[in-house]
């Protein structure tokens, strides 16, 4: 039974670069979406733990009211043969509504033949967690947050391999749904190239998910230049927002199909993904990426990255020793004439 006493113990149950996850959406949301387009969060895409199942996909919106847009959303779905599943809470416990009909948890699990498995959570301590949950109160986001951690822990997590899907937006100009992932991370090397890190569970099954079903995907970045320097933890993202004189810009990719890029295994400490070092995750190169203007929609040239006018070479953030000013600067400076 969800606690609504307990509403912070539910946060600790993930460590600070999960929940640090949650500022940058709303970053997002506050930037590019509010008063301008319709959205839509708390959905999930997941795969069944059972081995037997593992290619079932399954769809889930956490909401005890759906809107027009989810309905819409829901529609699409179940138009492609796709299962979708609303999870509500009722008098504090999970109710599962399926076509229809509403289950307890426990029938549905007996009806979807589930199978559970341990999921292992970190409660480890640290000031960024605190500062985060501070950060939510403050905001009144701890009570939504801890719903969908409770929802995670006794369902998602518990059954099936889920990844949450950050946003829906609808395209003002279409109508239709469009799938954002919003993430806050620095570029790494990668033969020679620099890339971004872009998880499995979404490269390899939420986004070839979406472009089957029609809903194209968008993998928006807000770029974390600091994040080799004096902010080892890249989902810090306190020390970058709070920072009046930093550059800022957020960057988008749509993946499209038949798209293919490599894997590579990062250092857990220097990345927002959750699992252990070594991870794999696919390198998708900046050059793909474009800047994102205050027009989600706009067609704007990149501004990101920026080329040297002077002899073509790359821009790089440096810092005004005099006030650490942010600045674009050529890395050929020393050649100029």
């Amino acid at each position: 039974m969800f606690d609504n006493s307990k509403l912070e113990d539910y946060l600790e149950r993930r460590n600070s670069k999960i929940l640090g996850g949650y500022i940058t959406e709303q970053l997002f949301i506050d930037t590019f979406v509010s008063g301008k387009m319709t959205c839509s969060d708390g959905w999930w895409i997941a795969l069944a733990r059972d081995k037997k199942k593992s290619n079932s996909v399954h769809y889930f919106v956490s909401k005890d009211e759906l809107s027009d847009f989810d309905v819409m959303i829901m529609d699409i779905l179940h138009n492609h043969n796709r299962k979708v599943h609303q999870i509500a809470l009722s008098n504090n416990e999970i109710v599962v509504n399926d076509d229809g009909n509403q289950y307890s948890l426990t029938d549905f699990v007996a009806q979807n033949e589930l199978i559970a498995k341990t999921h292992s959570v970190n409660t480890a301590d640290d000031a960024l967690k605190r500062r985060c949950i501070a950060y939510y109160t403050l905001i009144n986001k701890l009570s939504g947050i801890a719903r969908s951690i409770y929802i995670e822990d006794s369902l998602l997590n518990k059954y099936f391999y889920p990844t949450n899907i950050d946003l829906f937006i609808q395209d003002p100009n279409t109508k239709n749904p469009i799938c954002v992932e919003i993430k806050f991370k620095d570029e790494f090397e990668k033969s020679g190239k620099l890339v971004f890190g872009e998880d499995r569970l979404q490269y390899e099954t939420l986004f070839p998910e979406m472009r089957e079903c029609g809903i194209d995907v968008y993998n928006c970045v807000l770029y974390n230049h600091i994040g080799k320097g004096e902010n080892n933890e890249v989902t810090n993202i306190f020390n970058y927002i709070e920072s009046s004189n930093r550059v800022r810009f957020w960057k988008k990719k749509k993946f499209t199909e038949g798209e293919t890029h490599s894997t590579h295994s990062i250092n857990k400490k220097n990345t927002q993904f959750w699992g252990e070092g070594g991870r794999s995750v696919y390198c998708i190169p900046l050059a793909e990426y474009t800047s994102v203007s205050d027009d989600f929609f706009s067609s704007e040239p990149d501004m990101g990255w920026k080329v040297c006018p002077i002899c073509g070479g790359k821009m790089v953030i440096r810092k005004r020793k005099k006030d650490n000013h942010e600045f674009f600067g050529c890395i050929n400076y020393m050649n100029h004439e």
